[in-house]
């Protein structure tokens, strides 16, 4: 059987994270917003989130392009960041994201309040219209038992 799932680790890439401290060997920990701290030598680094929040509190709201090129994060995951909402162009900015499903443009998510209400409402009807069906308790594996019948002959 072939697994139809969404594979989730691909919006939540942790590739970046890091592990083991270049200066004494020790590990990091985890301090927050893409911090870490060396247990032994207290050596600071950051993954790439945390790398566009200093850069972004050390030089203010900046083009995307912008931060790419200082930090060396490369612009689609500064995009999917702003599409999880862990970052957001600020207000009266030049340039906002566009809406997945009507284009008007955002200062982070997928959609804008209006197709996020639309598509909410959408949900919501075909959860109460009996739309949904209910999975089976047992999928039998292996032939019909038709099959075998038919070879028998015994119509």
């Amino acid at each position: 059987m072939i697994d139809k799932r969404k594979d989730f680790r691909k919006d939540f890439q942790f590739d970046d994270t890091p592990r083991i401290c270049p200066k004494c060997g020790g590990r990091y920990i985890f301090q927050g917003a893409g911090r870490y701290v060396c247990e032994k030598c207290s050596n600071e680094t950051y993954d790439d989130f945390g790398k566009i929040k200093a850069y972004i509190d050390e030089h203010g709201a900046s083009p995307g392009i912008v931060i790419s090129e200082a930090t060396g994060v490369p612009i689609a995951k500064i995009n999917r960041y702003l599409r999880q909402g862990r970052i957001e162009i600020p207000d009266g900015s030049g340039e906002y994201i566009p809406c997945e499903k009507c284009g008007q443009p955002i200062r982070y998510g997928r959609f804008c309040p209006a197709c996020a209400a639309q598509l909410a409402k959408s949900i919501s009807v075909v959860l109460t219209s009996g739309e949904v069906g209910e999975k089976p308790k047992h999928i039998m594996q292996g032939k019909m038992h038709t099959e075998s019948f038919l070879k028998r002959g015994d119509r």
